[in-house]
């Protein structure tokens, strides 16, 4: 379409150090400047690094330009002494505004001389030349060969590629979408794919934004089947494609049951479908109202680094400290011989940081089941923490660890089942952490999707990772707040059977409007979420107050629960500022009685006034955590799941006194008569997740479908 050639004299040379930009000049209608590292970009030291940079993409969002280039160092004064950098095709975009050559030249070549006594830089001069050839955009090859580009390899981390393609779903009636819209269902390689749109409106601000979601299908009634994959997302002019916008992916994207859907909160903001680039005068909404959304994907075979990266991924928490940091480690205990397991089995030892540990797995064979609860149709996992005499109790309650233990294939690495926990404390009294109810016996020989089982061949493989940190301060703040539980009973820690806190960061307070959820979390063996009405829930008359309440997501299935737990909201950073109110008496969670918390729980204002002690408010830089410390109560209840038939039970049930409490109250009491009219969020698609540096999006409001499956949180990951 239009090719140039531009130099830039430069006559000071050892006096450049750093960075140093060219003027900016005009080839092919576009404008561009030379970038130059006379010493090198970053721990490139001995080199020279050169590039190339489109001014025109930074300022505009669906600007897209297809560029060949050459760039040349040559001797002031003589045209035939020169060293070149030839680009490949490149692609100029808003995520990637400039190309070049990290190690264009030795530092050291520049004054070597050739046999004519020439070199390129002579008396500190030499000139810096950008030979620019710019070629028309209008195929979707093209276009297809950009989104490609979009996509950053990691040789650490991605391994054959076994599929990949694309696929576009075109929009007649892009400007009535106002709440969730499905695409239609593709297949790419062997998987079945869909985007989702959501509109993400606000009256009361300028933002009007879209989300853009990939979800898999594959995986959602696959317990066991994991992928890896990376993707590019876009929205284009339904008649030109060379005018769009698309995200860049810098990470690899693991999909799984419980993490099926990855994207982005904030893809586009509408106003800029609508803005005419002033450099091709077009705009990627046309009046008609039709819009084209794509979708590149590439799958990945799935080996031992995918599952070793995806089970880090699982623990990692961007909120620990690194000063915090102890140890981790991941071990593998590969049983070659099931069948002749014993009904208790235990691992080789393993250590991290001085701490020993064993895995221990337990068969539940019927004839040797002890448990009140029958245990005989699950597999039971667990990590023990071999008791290490010389370290000081004090010491340990201010160490915590999350791990995630895996039941795998023996040899496919892509099947495996993980149960994922956080905020775990070290103590002598608690020796072991995991799942009684891990998978049950029969889907240990139930195929996926691709004919693989768990068990294969008299052989599995469990794996534990785990990741240990140490924090006085979350210590001492659990510990304060865990002291609101109060024991009415003289035996009552006894019959504690497991106890844990969990926490979630809120990073933008102000834009919650409706009820929201935190991501599904577990402490001990039961699914919990919080729920939150920022603005109060619906049976409040006013709306000064914050309703908040702790959600069981297990009772759906006839389980019964019994437990007394500690909310709070406190400052993100510092442990001192905080508001916690407690359920002291024991509450039996049911299935018609799964939600209580506090529908006054602080007045909203509250939020923004200073601590006395810290001089800070709760909320700050739009910023929040709430937290839950939750103890579980052995379970009082036998044969019918729908009344209160007690054994010996010596606590004050909560029904009974709840009347006591103005502030307590339930949010979703249910009843055979009863319909549940408690908004709940979407399954799956509501917890989204950003493949944007794994960035985690709050919950939004979507109504009328059963709770969502496990996800990450803003603070934590808990399966």
């Amino acid at each position: 379409m239009d090719e140039s050639y531009y130099e830039w004299k430069i006559e000071n040379w050892s006096k450049l150090q750093h960075l140093e930009w060219s003027p900016m000049f005009m080839a092919g209608g576009y404008q561009w400047k030379i970038k130059l590292w006379p010493n090198g970009y970053g721990n490139i030291k001995k080199k020279v690094s050169i590039f190339l940079e489109n001014v025109n993409t930074i300022r505009e969002k669906t600007t897209h330009i297809c560029v060949k280039f050459i760039l040349t160092f040559r001797n002031y004064n003589n045209y035939s002494y020169h060293s070149s950098y030839v680009s490949s095709i490149s692609y100029y975009n808003n995520n990637k505004k400039d190309f070049g050559n990290l190690k264009f030249i030795d530092k050291n070549d520049l004054f070597s001389k050739d046999q004519s006594k020439i070199s390129l830089i002579k008396d500190d001069k030499v000139i810096v030349g950008a030979f620019i050839r710019i070629y028309k955009y209008n195929r979707k090859d093209q276009y297809i060969e950009e989104l490609k580009s979009l996509i950053k390899y990691d040789k650490r981390k991605t391994n054959k590629i076994i599929s990949e393609g694309y696929y576009e779903w075109e929009i007649e009636n892009w400007n009535k979408i106002e709440d969730i819209k499905y695409g239609p269902e593709f297949l790419i390689g062997k998987f079945k794919w869909q985007i989702l749109l959501y509109s993400n409106d606000k009256k009361e601000e300028k933002e009007d934004s879209m989300s853009m979601w990939l979800k898999n299908l594959d995986v959602l009634n696959e317990n066991s089947l994991h992928i890896s994959a990376n993707f590019v997302l876009s929205i284009r002019n339904c008649n030109d494609f060379s005018c769009f916008i698309g995200n860049e992916d810098s990470s690899l994207n693991y999909f799984s049951r419980d993490r099926n859907l990855w994207g982005f909160q904030k893809f586009v903001e509408k106003k800029d479908l609508k803005i005419i680039n002033k450099t091709t005068n077009k705009k990627i909404l046309n009046e008609n109202g039709k819009i084209t959304i794509g979708a590149y994907i590439r799958v990945h075979k799935y080996k031992i680094d995918q599952y070793i990266d995806e089970l880090k991924f699982f623990v990692k928490d961007d909120y620990i400290n690194k000063n915090n940091f102890v140890g981790d480690n991941l071990y593998h205990w590969k049983i070659t011989d099931w069948n002749n397991l014993n009904n208790l089995n235990y691992s080789p030892e393993f250590a991290i940081d001085g701490h020993k540990w064993k895995i221990k797995l337990c068969l539940n064979k019927e004839e040797e089941e002890e448990e009140e609860i029958k245990l005989n149709n699950f597999i039971s996992i667990f990590i023990e923490n071999v008791e290490n005499s010389n370290i000081n109790e004090n010491d340990l309650s201010n160490i915590f660890f999350n791990y995630v233990l895996v039941l795998s294939n023996y040899k496919n690495s892509s099947c495996f089942i993980p149960y994922v926990s956080f905020y775990n404390y070290l103590s002598k009294s608690i020796k072991q952490y995991g799942n009684r109810e891990f998978i049950k016996k029969s889907n240990l020989i139930t195929k996926n999707k691709f004919n693989n089982f768990l068990f294969e061949k008299n052989k599995a493989k469990i794996s534990a990772y785990i990741c240990i940190y140490k924090n006085v301060k979350l210590g001492q703040y659990i510990n304060s707040i865990k002291e609101l539980i109060k024991n009415d009973d003289e035996n009552g820690k006894e019959d504690i059977q497991e106890e844990g806190y969990y926490e979630w960061v809120i990073n933008d307070w102000e834009k919650l409007e409706d009820m929201t959820y935190s991501p599904e979390f577990m402490i001990g063996e039961y699914i919990w979420k919080i729920k939150l009405y920022p603005n109060g829930n619906d049976k409040v008359n006013n709306n000064e107050y914050v309703s908040v309440f702790l959600e069981n997501m297990n009772t759906n299935n006839y389980s019964d629960t019994y437990a007394k737990f500690v909310l709070s909201f406190r400052n993100s950073n510092d442990y001192s500022s905080y508001r916690a109110h407690s359920i002291s008496s024991l509450f039996y969670f049911s299935k018609y009685n799964n939600s209580i918390g506090f529908r006054q729980f602080i007045k909203k204002k509250e939020l923004y006034v200073k601590n006395n002690e810290s001089n800070i408010p709760l909320v700050e830089n739009d910023k929040i955590t709430v937290g839950v410390y939750i103890q579980i109560y052995r379970n009082k209840i036998v044969d019918d799941p729908y009344e209160l038939k007690l054994l010996k039970q010596p606590y004050k049930i909560l029904p009974k006194v709840i009347t006591n409490n103005p502030e307590l109250t339930y949010d979703n009491i249910q009843s055979p008569l009863l319909k549940n009219e408690t908004v709940t969020s979407l399954k799956n698609d509501s917890d989204l997740i950003s493949s944007n540096k794994n960035e985690i999006l709050p919950t939004q409001l979507i109504k009328d479908e059963p709770s969502s499956s496990l996800t990450r949180s803003d603070s934590i990951f808990s399966l």
